[in-house]
């Protein structure tokens, strides 16, 4: 499971702050599910590859899909009236709100998200 290993990771890596450990473990879940959901279309048979780096107490997640792709400037604004009373449509906002740089490549296919956790490792 790609969310033990990223748990493992941060915990061997040094990370004792649970604050910062839970949305780094919230921002890569997100990712996922989008990855599942909207990339892969729910098709449980399809690949998704994560892979992480971290060094030194900096973190880079990078998750990518079978899928079509998309443009993230045409993603609805959750924040929006209409939009608060959805059941879903939040993923990339807690990433985004959860991590220092958030970008999108290969036409919305991969997700590369990156955390500086440094002054919070022993």
């Amino acid at each position: 499971n790609a969310v033990q290993v990223l748990s493992r990771l941060l915990r061997d890596g040094g990370l004792k702050n649970s604050l910062e450990f839970n949305r780094m473990i919230t921002a890569t879940y997100e990712a996922l599910a989008n990855a599942v959901e909207h990339g892969n279309e729910g098709k449980k048979e399809l690949d998704i590859h994560v892979h992480y780096q971290w060094c030194r107490g900096q973190l880079k997640v990078i998750i990518k899909d079978n899928g079509e792709g998309f443009d993230s400037k045409l993603v609805p604004n959750p924040l929006r009236p209409e939009n608060l009373w959805k059941e879903s449509g939040r993923g990339i906002l807690i990433i985004r709100k959860y991590a220092d740089k958030l970008g999108f490549e290969e036409g919305g296919t991969r997700i590369i998200f990156e955390k500086d956790l440094s002054n919070l490792i022993d």
